[in-house]
């Protein structure tokens, strides 16, 4: 199993992955253009809001991805946190049950007793 932060680490390069793939396939479908013109146009650089558009649509990835690997430290505290209180939890819950076992058997001891006085 993964620990936190090799599970983040790799979901950090998923996702920046695909952010890549996503950029490579919007210009992807500029080269694949089958216009001529189109193409001409994007070889000289006369659609400028069009490049435009996509630089904008890119930025916004990227922005995105940004923030969710920004995300990565404080949801790697807080895991921590979670482990250690399962942890904590965890100890309490033996405590616990040597106790109701302690008690179990007490009062088992006590009916065996119980018994014994009223039969006699």
């Amino acid at each position: 199993m993964l620990s936190v932060p090799a599970a983040m680490s790799d979901l950090c390069c998923l996702i920046l992955g695909l952010s890549f793939g996503l950029i490579l396939a919007r210009f992807a479908q500029v080269a694949a253009c089958s216009d001529s013109r189109q193409k001409q146009r994007y070889a000289v650089g006369m659609s400028d809001d069009y490049t435009g558009h996509i630089l904008e649509q890119v930025l916004d990835e990227i922005k995105a991805v940004h923030e969710l690997v920004a995300e990565v430290p404080k949801m790697a505290r807080k895991l921590d946190r979670v482990e250690q209180k399962v942890d904590k939890l965890e100890r309490d819950m033996q405590v616990v049950k040597a106790a109701v076992h302690d008690s179990s058997r007490e009062l088992a001891d006590h009916g065996r007793r119980i018994t014994r006085l009223e039969a006699a």
